[in-house]
């Protein structure tokens, strides 16, 4: 049998719980310091890429610069966007279709599915709020979208 050893026992262990207790402290500040970096960056103009999962929110665009949002599905339409618009699109759509069989999406392997990304560049050219809107009434060969995936929507703040 030893004598005066540092044992803990099940209620009371000695240095286990300091460092848990530190850990824990250190991940909760680093989670509590990430949280409105990862808000705000989610969806930053600073990257000033947007994609689908940009549906429904508002971003800001310093005037001058140059954006792209880029859609899944080769079936999105740009509606009108006015000569007044504090936003203009640059250039025309650039299409990059999957052929069939390309990816790992099944419905890919059917033509006409639709299947690929659609990216359009604007530019922000003077202060102004201007909401971008794409519609599509199909979502795969043969396929209406449900109201839901219909519409995209980008509302676009130039400051």
């Amino acid at each position: 049998m030893v004598t005066g050893s540092s044992r803990s026992t099940a209620t009371q262990p000695i240095t286990v719980l300091p460092i848990k207790r530190r850990l824990l402290a250190s991940v909760t500040a680093l989670v509590l310091a990430l949280v409105p970096t990862m808000q705000s960056t989610a969806f930053a103009a600073s990257s000033l890429n947007f994609d689908d999962a940009a549906n429904g929110r508002t971003v800001t665009v310093a005037k001058g610069k140059i954006f792209t949002i880029s859609l899944s599905s080769t079936y999105w339409q740009l509606d009108p966007i006015s000569k007044s618009s504090p936003v203009k699109q640059q250039g025309q759509v650039s299409i990059v279709a999957n052929p069939p069989g390309a990816g790992t999406d099944p419905a890919c392997s059917i033509p006409g599915s639709g299947c690929g990304t659609q990216s359009w560049k604007f530019k922000a050219l003077a202060k102004g709020t201007k909401r971008i809107t794409f519609s599509r009434t199909s979502c795969g060969e043969a396929m209406r979208c449900t109201p839901k995936q219909s519409r995209f929507t980008l509302m676009v703040k130039v400051s």
